[in-house]
Formats: structure tokens, sequence, C-alpha cells
């Protein structure tokens, strides 16, 4: 009797330990899950910032895209409004030797 009593008190300590033992456990599962939330948290922010990111990245492209359009734009109006006065200086280089013609057939009359 004494001896199967020393097995159970034995017995029974090593329940006690694996228990201590798998509350240990259980507590260390707990705190890798938190950890993992955690991270997970961390994770989803910053796939966020990422994403707000190459949001603000597309718009700048489309920001130079629109100026760059623009600029052309305003290039080809200047090469028109360019062509515009070289025209102008044609007819005005015509309208002066018509001019001096005019001039010099007044001349020739008044002889």
């Amino acid at each position: 009797c004494d001896l199967a009593q020393e097995d159970r008190v034995a017995s029974q300590k090593d329940l006690d330990s694996a228990q201590e033992a798998l509350a240990a456990t259980i507590m260390d599962r707990d705190s890798t899950q938190v950890a993992l939330a955690a991270t997970q948290e961390d994770r989803d922010s910053v796939h966020k910032a990422l994403a707000a990111m190459s949001n603000k990245c597309d718009l700048a492209q489309e920001d130079r895209v629109a100026s760059q359009k623009d600029l052309d734009s305003a290039q080809e109006a200047l090469a028109a409004t360019i062509m515009d006065r070289d025209s102008t200086q044609v007819a005005l280089a015509a309208t002066q030797e018509d001019r001096d013609s005019v001039h010099k057939a007044l001349a020739a009359m008044s002889n």
C-alpha cells in the first residue's frame, strides 16, 4: 500500500508538472498569436502605405503626361504663330515692293 501510495504521489507530481508545462505552452502559443496578429497588422499597414504610394506615383505620372501634352500643344501653337509671322513678313515685303513700284511710277509720271 505504501508503495502504491508513493506511486500515486509520484504520478500526481508528474501530472502536475505536465499540466504546468501545458499551461506554459498555451501561454507561449497565446503570446505567439498576439505577436502574429501584430505582425499581420504591420504587414497590412505596409501594404496600405505601398498602395497609397503607388497611387500617388500613378497620379504623378498622369500629371506628367498631361503636362507633356500641354507642352506639345503649346509648341505646335508657337510653330503655327512663327509660320504666320513668316507669311506676314513675306506679304509685307511684297507690299513694300508694290509701294516702291507705285512711288517709281508716280515719280516717272511727275517727270
